[in-house]
């Protein structure tokens, strides 16, 4: 399979769990703390690795490599993040939420191109500029809308924009150390150390596995999340990070869980479909779908010149 296909794919199956989480998340909160949630989903999401790894399906091997960046990725993601985002939600809006956190894509173009002086594509920009706006028109317009959170709110969702554009960065520079299956375990023990720590220092930390195994919704729930959304997304969306710029991985895996997101609420919570919430989705397809004929125009462009310069070369 040509690879730019199969990351497509792979961008579509993480679409489609992430896009989709939030119900099993619902699930799990009405059981469990959010402390409580991020400190069993990745305690599942280690256990399921090593299980893997044990049974050979997993293969990995951290001899003789630098720790550094490993070390500074697991920190950002699943532990800063995680834990920013869960406070940055309790202080605004859904709404809120959703805008600030679709400046992900334009903020990892930021960083890449003035933080690392790396050259970042006029489509990639123009793109996710046109995705933007559509998320914007897909909840702003919404009666339930509404800018009242609190100002720390809007800090900490902030720090996970800019936090979620470094993960893309520091993914992509230790992909060529690191594989994507060993990123994806080091993230799921490293997350597992981080929050059961935090459960610890808050008190709950037997009381959260007590209410998740003593209710098997939170269950299946958290089981679903720790396999599915945890060890199976982030291992895809490692190797997409992989073979992509940054910029571009953001922009096409942050965009198609929002509308995936956004069409599974409207399809299973029963969430209204005003027209506005039409154009949002429209135009967030659009923009995804106009840089990719873009980069596979571009491709064509560059074997195109590329077989030239052969056939010049033999004569």
């Amino acid at each position: 399979m040509n690879l730019k296909k199969g990351l497509f794919i792979e961008v579509f199956l993480i679409a489609l769990f992430w896009g989709t989480s939030f119900v099993a998340i619902s699930i799990a909160l009405r059981y469990i703390t959010t402390f409580d949630y991020l400190s069993v989903r990745w305690t599942m999401a280690a256990v399921v690795a090593l299980i893997l790894i044990i049974t050979g399906v997993f293969k990995v091997d951290y001899r003789n490599k630098s720790k550094k960046g490993l070390i500074t990725l697991v920190l950002i993601q699943p532990g800063a993040y995680s834990l920013l985002e869960s406070l940055g939600i309790q202080n605004t809006s859904p709404s809120e939420t959703s805008i600030m956190l679709a400046l992900v894509p334009i903020t990892t173009a930021f960083i890449v191109a003035v933080v690392l002086r790396e050259k970042v594509k006029r489509s990639t920009i123009i793109s996710a500029f046109i995705c933007f706006t559509g998320v914007v028109f897909t909840v702003a317009f919404e009666p339930e809308f509404q800018i009242g959170g609190k100002l720390i709110g809007y800090a900490f969702l902030m720090a996970c924009v800019v936090l979620a554009g470094f993960f893309y960065i520091v993914s992509n520079k230790i992909s060529n150390i690191y594989s994507p299956t060993e990123i994806v375990v080091a993230m799921s023990v490293g997350g597992s150390i981080c929050f059961n720590i935090m459960a610890l220092l808050n008190g709950s930390l037997v009381s959260g596995y007590v209410a998740v195994f003593t209710n098997m919704p939170a269950l299946i729930a958290l089981l679903y999340l720790a396999s599915f959304c945890s060890i199976l997304c982030f291992k895809l969306h490692n190797h997409v990070n992989r073979n992509l710029n940054p910029a571009q991985a953001s922009l096409f895996i942050s965009n198609s869980v929002t509308v995936i997101g956004i069409i599974s609420a409207v399809l299973i919570t029963g969430d209204s479909m005003s027209i506005y919430k039409a154009i949002g989705v429209a135009l967030i397809i659009f923009g995804v779908v106009k840089h990719g004929l873009n980069e596979k125009k571009e491709e064509k462009i560059y074997e195109k010149e590329k077989q030239i310069s052969k056939e010049n070369e033999s004569e």
